[in-house]
């Protein structure tokens, strides 16, 4: 068995919720599927919305959206021969878009090694990838796709949140210009 967080009871707010330590077998990979021991997961904004806005029916929702750890297990069959190709046993690994409402703060998860697992680097730390996809991965996005075609920079409307620090700092990397506007 393994331990994992979980809302038990939404709430008006994430003050509200009631969360609830959960102990509950350790997933079996699927054929095209990887078990992995999660080292990190990261805390988001966006993970607050899911907390206190689940139903109840949902419960017991899974807490977290995004995690890293090292492949221990997978499962069988041609889509798990192909997808493990990069995330064999002992990759360190980030993951997202758990199914089945698992969530991030647990020991063990399940991911679709095709779709929900990126293998890191091997010189990175392990609990660094564990916030790499919601706000890293996403500025990078932006700074790709959201300035337009000859355009000298765009404008900025969070510098103050996470996202924004990072687009801060990664910008001036891509030779991008970026105004960054406070509105208090």
């Amino acid at each position: 068995t393994m331990k994992r967080l979980v809302v038990t009871a939404p709430g008006k707010d994430v003050a509200s919720c009631t969360i609830e330590i959960e102990e509950v077998p350790v997933p079996k990979p699927g054929s095209g599927e990887v078990l992995i021991k999660v080292a990190a997961a990261a805390i988001n904004p966006s993970d607050y919305m899911a907390w206190y806005g689940c139903k109840q029916e949902e419960c017991p929702f899974g807490m977290g959206t995004e995690g890293s750890g090292v492949v221990c297990k997978t499962g069988e069959g041609l889509a798990t021969s192909l997808s493990t190709f990069t995330c064999k046993v002992g990759t360190k690994v980030g993951f997202i878009g758990l199914k089945n409402k698992q969530g991030a703060y647990t020991e063990y998860v399940v991911a679709s090694a095709m779709e929900s697992v990126f293998a890191m680097p091997d010189d990175l730390p392990v609990e660094d990838a564990a916030s790499f996809f919601v706000n890293p991965y996403t500025a990078i996005g932006i700074l790709d796709t959201a300035k337009a075609p000859g355009a000298i920079s765009m404008i900025h409307t969070a510098p103050a949140s996470r996202l924004g620090q990072i687009i801060a700092k990664l910008a001036p990397t891509q030779g991008q210009e970026v105004i960054h506007l406070v509105t208090r």
